[in-house]
């Protein structure tokens, strides 16, 4: 990290001078104003993320990233640290009032010093902007849909109590609405809750789906060898929920899938509003697979605040492919967009559905 203190006559040539050293990406430590030689002037310090020259790729890329090694822990850590100390010098005076009233506004739903650090930068940097700019920028989608993820098969992973079995379902039923007749296997990877798996078994039922259950490599096996025989094109699979400590790469039944599986498959997060940054920021390191992902947002009618979508975003880098909720199966996961995100976010409207209105939420 590169830090630099700049003085200078005003707000505007002292932030000049910062963007054309450090660059766009640069971001404000401290500013007050000061007294050089009888005069008033404005002193900034700014800091500079260089990133890891083999990290990849910034925010509102498509593929799954995360900490590689040690020091981007640490790194990870530090950041937190800075960003409360940034965040008094977060001056929203700056703005237009209708763009302060949208950062009060995200503040106020749970979204995290990083995010609106990151929409002040772009607001300043271009007035008269709407939020909906830098918002799109860090908050990537890409929707489910056979055209969006040709992969064959597609991974279903999340904390317990995240609905991911229901969310699995859900996927494939979108899936059979965008080309019915397609032939789609449902896999019960997680045997050994007994509930979950008479859950997931009778909603394949009722849904006209293939069911397997493979709780072992050498099930895992015998299945990949059996769905390709049957001529599925499409497999989804719901993985163990990710207990406290576990990872999703001790799971067992991904230890057998060879290169030959791995180049067709995709990883599919699934969390809800109501985890805090700390649960987040765990879940995305148990989650760590080489995989395209996305992240799916369910039991969206459970809660009232939504900025953890805008937070997950920022830290993971991944896009929004999916948002569910309600208790049915039918009419209840959209494939994301980003003007539902905004009215989620904004005014608290759930998807519309095909068999009513829009619903709010309380």
């Amino acid at each position: 990290m590169q830090v630099k203190t700049f003085t200078g006559a005003d707000n505007k040539e002292v932030l000049e001078r910062i963007k054309a050293e450090l660059g766009a990406e640069a971001v404000i430590l401290d500013s007050k104003t000061v007294r050089e030689n009888g005069r008033k002037a404005v002193r900034m310090t700014a800091a500079l993320d260089r990133l890891d020259p083999d990290g990849g790729e910034s925010p509102g890329g498509s593929s799954f990233l995360s900490p590689a090694a040690q020091w981007q822990r640490e790194w990870s850590v530090i950041r937190r640290h800075m960003l409360a100390l940034m965040k008094p010098a977060l001056c929203l005076d700056l703005l237009e009032d209708r763009q302060r009233a949208a950062l009060e506004y995200l503040e106020r739903e749970g979204v995290g010093d990083q995010a609106l650090l990151e929409i002040f930068r772009h607001l300043r940097e271009k007035p008269g902007a709407s939020v909906l700019a830098p918002l799109a920028g860090l908050t990537p989608v890409k929707p489910w849909g056979l055209e969006q993820w040709p992969q064959r098969l597609h991974l279903i992973a999340g904390p317990f109590g995240a609905g991911k079995t229901t969310t699995a379902v859900r996927m494939a039923l979108a899936l059979q609405k965008e080309r019915p007749g397609i032939k789609i296997c449902i896999i019960n990877a997680d045997a050994e809750r007994g509930g979950g798996r008479l859950l997931l078994k009778h909603y394949a039922g009722l849904s006209d789906l293939c069911y397997h259950e493979a709780g072992s490599a050498a099930d895992m096996a015998a299945l990949f060898a059996d769905s390709a025989g049957q001529g599925f094109e499409k497999i989804i699979m719901d993985l163990p929920g990710l207990g406290p400590g576990t990872r999703l790469r001790e799971a067992a039944p991904l230890s057998t899938l060879g290169r030959d599986r791995t180049d067709q498959a995709a990883l599919h997060i699934v969390c809800a509003p109501h985890y805090t940054q700390d649960m987040q920021m765990d879940i995305l390191e148990r989650c760590q697979l080489d995989l395209p992902a996305s992240l799916i947002w369910g039991k969206l009618d459970e809660y009232g605040r939504y900025g953890a979508i805008l937070n997950m975003a920022v830290a993971s880098g991944l896009p929004v492919s999916c948002l569910s909720f309600g208790p049915s199966l039918l009419n209840t996961l959209t494939p994301a967009e980003q003007p539902l995100l905004w009215r989620l976010i904004f005014r608290h409207e759930l998807p519309a559905r095909e068999d009513g209105p829009a619903a709010r939420c309380a």
